[in-house]
């Protein structure tokens, strides 16, 4: 409880800085970049502050129709600080308006875009199996010992294809990554756990919904150094392959998110079914141009007799050419997330940086 009470004390502390810095410089950008992510997620537009008051500057790697430029210049002018918007785009908007207007031909219909640059599903921040790249230390709680972690994860998720169907915008994709915990009280920091992660996630976003249907396989490997030095003889063969569908609502800077799961094929007979849900909140600009996220991930597994697996994180984010660096801090309770410690009860708190490319 005493660890619960740290990050929410954090928590408050930083939304009360936001407070202060609320009107400072910069604030238009992040007003601006909030509206442009709920309502042209998929344009990967950037909004960048400029020394003219009131005024915003909106980068962009594609040309756009002046329709659109109108449009999109219109809902920012519509209602807040922003009464000006500049353009930085590869071409100017009569280009723009001449470049919606010539035939295209039949492939270009179809709409493809290999490699895009923009993922149109966000990651769930808060969910430790989530596959991102992140160095972290947690102090555990196993209801019997207590000892540090060195947690490091490196992970991503790479879009391989995107089209469109109707106002909707979908992708294909790989997702990968590994999970590795080592014990920080040991002279020769024993590697305890490692899991991986493969995955083929559809995603899917229409305006404010997404969604990501995936199935992935996962497997749990012991440390050889943990195996030496505790003389085990027999472990856990934790691996399994599943489906799950997660849906998420974006309202103005906060998202939610639930959905389920079944396990297609397992190890040591574990129950089958999935639940999870979840909510994020994204102040922009908290500490000047730092944003605020404030996350919690709730999941339960049959296998884990449906124990609600709760975790919680808050984190400061630095955000430079579309890359993210986040520093955070973390609470979790629940079923260990580690494959060969799946059944035992696990409380940590921790702190680290996560990386976003």
């Amino acid at each position: 409880m005493h660890r619960k009470s740290i990050l929410i004390f954090t928590a408050l502390c930083l939304l009360g800085a936001f407070k202060v810095h609320a009107e400072e410089p910069g604030f238009e950008r992040g007003y601006a970049q909030a509206l442009l992510d709920e309502h042209d997620a998929t344009l990967g537009l950037e909004a960048r502050a400029t020394k003219e008051e009131g005024a915003i500057e909106i980068a962009g790697d594609s040309c756009l129709p002046a329709a659109q430029q109108t449009s999109i210049r219109q809902r920012l002018t519509g209602n807040g600080p922003i009464v000006k918007v500049n353009w930085r785009l590869p071409c100017a908007p009569d280009q723009a308006t001449v470049a919606a207007k010539v035939p295209v031909d039949d492939k270009t219909k179809i709409g493809l875009i290999w490699l895009p640059t923009t993922d149109i599903f966000r990651p769930l921040q808060a969910d430790p199996r989530e596959p991102q790249l992140a160095l972290k230390y947690q102090s555990y709680d196993t209801r019997g010992d207590d000892f540090t972690i060195g947690a490091v994860q490196a992970g991503e998720t790479f879009s391989l294809v995107e089209g469109h169907i109707g106002d909707g915008t979908w992708q294909v994709g790989l997702q990968g990554g590994t999970f590795s915990i080592f014990n920080q009280d040991e002279d020769s920091n024993d590697l305890l756990n490692t899991d991986y992660i493969v995955s083929l996630p559809l995603t899917y976003r229409k305006g404010n919904w997404s969604g990501r249907a995936r199935i992935f396989h996962i497997s749990s490997h012991l440390g050889d150094e943990f195996i030496a030095n505790n003389n085990v003889t027999d472990r856990l063969d934790v691996s399994f392959e599943a489906l799950d569908l997660i849906i998420s609502h974006d309202w103005k800077q906060v998202r939610v998110y639930g959905g389920g799961g079944y396990l297609l094929r397992t190890t040591e007979n574990l129950d089958r079914g999935i639940a999870q849900a979840g909510s994020e909140w994204r102040i922009k600009n908290a500490l000047g141009e730092l944003d605020l996220s404030l996350a919690a991930d709730y999941k339960a597994l049959g296998a884990q007799d449906w124990t609600i697996n709760q975790s919680y994180q808050a984190a400061l984010i630095f955000t430079r050419n579309k890359r993210e660096l986040r520093l955070l801090l973390e609470y979790y309770t629940g079923k260990s997330p580690n494959g060969q410690f799946f059944f035992n009860r696990l409380d940590y708190f921790g702190f680290g940086f996560q990386f976003g490319i």
